[in-house]
């Protein structure tokens, strides 16, 4: 019995290893892309202007008014 427990031990082993050694590739280049990809959205945000005053005012169908004193 103790033969068996050692043998299931060491089967245990070795496939959490080659477990390890498949999926860890594969998650390396997972995390690669999701970092790269919110990057990539942080640097369209700051692309985006914000609009200026007179592209304001023309969506708003609003006027600047002088005051005269």
């Amino acid at each position: 019995m103790e033969k068996m427990k050692k043998i299931a031990k060491g089967t245990g082993k070795v496939f959490l290893a080659l477990l390890t050694a498949v999926c860890m590739p594969i998650l390396i280049w997972v995390a690669l892309g999701v970092a790269i990809n919110r990057k990539m959205a942080e640097k369209n945000a700051e692309r985006k202007l914000a609009p200026a005053i007179d592209e304001t005012l023309v969506a708003n169908h609003a006027t600047i008014q002088d005051k005269k004193p």
